[in-house]
């Protein structure tokens, strides 16, 4: 029995699983029975996908990773709609309701918790293990790839990758999801669109989405097994961008992918492949499909990246050659920061893409250190003719083009980092500069306003003995004239002391601290100019 699963409702569910998934119709059903049940939150799904795995250490937190996955998109619809009949549901472990379940091929476009729950309540119980570790990696974005058989009994192998990529795609093919239930998200990159040139027109709208692409293939031998593929993207599939890479393994397989095709609603026949083969096919398809989605986003990036390169080159030149003033310095330090800012998004950015990318070589590195030895291992089932090699060389040559890729990303982040700290640095000493040259004028100011505040005084004193009137007769001496100073100056001091209720002293400081900040704040600019000039 086989499935595609292809344009669910979400929010519908009936006995026969597949009846509701229009233009689906007309084929047999994958599972004879569903989970019928109130789904919720008090469901107990851990119990359902752990009840083979009494020797697993790990099977509670991948678990309760789907179980939250489930919870946090059920929304206000916990109950499908039909029968509320479950006494024929399927249990796991159970293959009396799914009498045509020894070979199954499942397509799964964007998996959501009715997918998931799906899955979760109909798998056999010898495929309960490897499909909760696949989903719980699915859900996770995870990079990886392995194949093992399992040593205790039943003895089962699984065989599963993940390849997580980011796809960049413009608004004419395809916006993005805005549903939140989608599991995927738009990286930011509003900041790629910024130009130091003018009246060069608005920008193309573009998203940079998480995508990636999944498969699992397990079962007892070459005759009972399961083939899972997953993927997910926030990116609409209208446009066939995500069926690509469906449509080139249906001819791959010579159109017996699938019993089912979700792309002509015609049935297919049985696939004939071995569990390998099948395995091999789908990573080759797969991996050239995040290839080639990787070459186009990292292409694209890279070419932005240098027409805003040169166009901050450009511009600094021109601004350079006509900084003949107070203003044109002033532009010239806002271009410095701006492209700063730049580069530090930049930098995000691009650190982002080459971690995903250096999960993905990680994973291939471990896969061919050891267990890429499965496929080769001596099996009447397997035969490694040239079709094979001439495959297991060209997922090679992918997963090198995706490590060139990496290499390139990591060449021009360490350029921006050593533009980010000269601009950085320059940018300080700018800063530096200017604050010194405040500071210290600030400081003269001060000085200046306090032998203002503090010699009025004196200057009262020298008023009125230079008056004609002689309202104070002028010394014959020079020690007479000090001790006459003084002694006037302290009966005016406590004069002013007692006309302002003892605030005066407290004044003169407030009025020095005043004009002290308003210094600052007066040559702050003409400090920063000074500073370029300096510079």
């Amino acid at each position: 029995m086989s499935a595609g699963i292809f344009d669910l409702d979400r929010y519908e569910w009936c006995a026969e699983f597949n009846e509701i998934r229009a233009p689906l119709r007309g084929y047999i059903p994958v599972y004879t029975r569903a989970m019928l049940g109130p789904i919720g939150p008090d469901t107990d799904l851990i119990t359902r996908f752990t009840n083979a795995d009494d020797l697993d250490q790990m099977p509670n937190l991948e678990a309760e990773k789907i179980l939250e996955f489930c919870r946090n998109r059920f929304g206000t619809k916990c109950r499908p709609s039909g029968s509320t009949d479950d006494t024929a549901a399927a249990q796991p472990g159970s293959t009396e309701e799914l009498p045509d379940a020894e070979k199954r091929l499942v397509l799964v476009i964007n998996p959501d918790e009715w997918i998931v729950w799906a899955l979760a309540t109909t798998v056999c119980s010898f495929e309960i293990r490897a499909l909760r570790a696949f989903i719980s990696d699915h859900l996770a974005l995870k990079a990886g790839l392995s194949a093992n058989i399992s040593v205790s009994i039943p003895h089962t192998f699984a065989m599963s990758f993940h390849l997580p990529f980011y796809a960049l795609k413009d608004s004419s093919k395809g916006g993005p999801f805005h549903d939140i239930g989608h599991l995927r998200s738009l990286l930011d990159i509003d900041f790629m669109h910024d130009t130091f040139e003018e009246d060069t027109g608005p920008p193309s709208p573009e998203y940079l989405y998480q995508a990636a692409a999944s498969c699992l293939v397990t079962g007892q031998d070459s005759h009972i097994w399961t083939a899972y593929t997953f993927i997910g993207s926030c990116n609409e599939y209208e446009d066939g961008s995500i069926l690509e890479g469906y449509k080139a393994e249906k001819d791959e397989l010579g159109n017996i992918y699938d019993m089912f095709d979700p792309t002509t609603g015609e049935p297919l026949a049985w696939p004939s492949m071995t569990p390998r083969e099948l395995f091999l096919v789908v990573l080759h398809v797969r991996v050239e499909v995040a290839a080639r989605e990787w070459c186009n986003t990292v292409t694209r990036i890279l070419d932005k990246y240098h027409s805003i390169r040169d166009s901050f080159d450009k511009s600094l030149a021109l601004s350079w050659a006509t900084a003949t003033g107070y203003k044109h310095e002033k532009e010239l330090r806002f271009r410095k920061k701006k492209y700063f800012q730049w580069t530090v998004s930049a930098i995000k950015l691009l650190e982002t893409l080459m971690g995903c990318l250096d999960e993905c070589a990680c994973a291939w590195e471990i896969f061919t250190s050891g267990e890429i030895h499965y496929f080769f291992a001596p099996n009447k089932h397997w035969d490694m003719n040239s079709t094979q090699n001439h495959r297991m060389v060209a997922i090679t040559s992918s997963f090198n083009q995706m490590a060139k890729l990496k290499r390139k990303l990591d060449t021009v982040n360490a350029g921006l980092k050593n533009t980010m700290n000269e601009l950085g640095h320059h940018l300080a000493y700018e800063n530096n500069d200017a604050a010194i040259l405040q500071t210290a004028t600030a400081k003269d100011v001060k000085i200046l306003t306090w032998v203002t505040f503090h010699s009025l005084p004196f200057m009262l004193v020298a008023g009125f003995m230079s008056t004609r009137a002689e309202i104070l007769p002028l010394p014959e001496t020079p020690a007479t004239l000090l001790v006459s100073l003084v002694a006037i100056e302290a009966v005016l001091w406590t004069m002013l002391d007692r006309f302002t209720d003892g605030r005066y002293i407290a004044m003169v400081k407030a009025a020095g601290e005043v004009l002290y900040h308003w210094a600052r704040h007066a040559i702050r600019y003409e400090g920063n100019a000074g500073a370029s000039e300096q510079a």
